[in-house]
């Protein structure tokens, strides 16, 4: 019975589709930080890609839907 603390449910930010079409906003993390790779690689782009649409198709924006599955976890505290 040991509940998850999510860890970054919104990707270090990738999830709230501020980095979509190669944005890359002053001041964030991944602006200012290159050792996140993982959160902009090529793999990661064409995922968020294809998240963005599925969240679009549900009538949501991505953060709406990053955060719905994580509190939809019955494991997560």
């Amino acid at each position: 019975n040991v509940g998850l603390l999510a860890y970054s449910p919104l990707g270090f930010g990738v999830l709230s589709g501020k980095y979509l079409d190669g944005k890359r906003p002053e001041g964030a993390r991944l602006t200012m930080y290159d050792r996140f790779a993982r959160y902009v690689n090529e793999q990661a782009k064409s995922a968020t890609v294809q998240y963005a649409k599925i969240a679009s198709d549900a009538g949501l924006d991505m953060a709406q839907m990053s955060l719905a599955f994580v509190n939809s976890r019955p494991f997560v505290t």
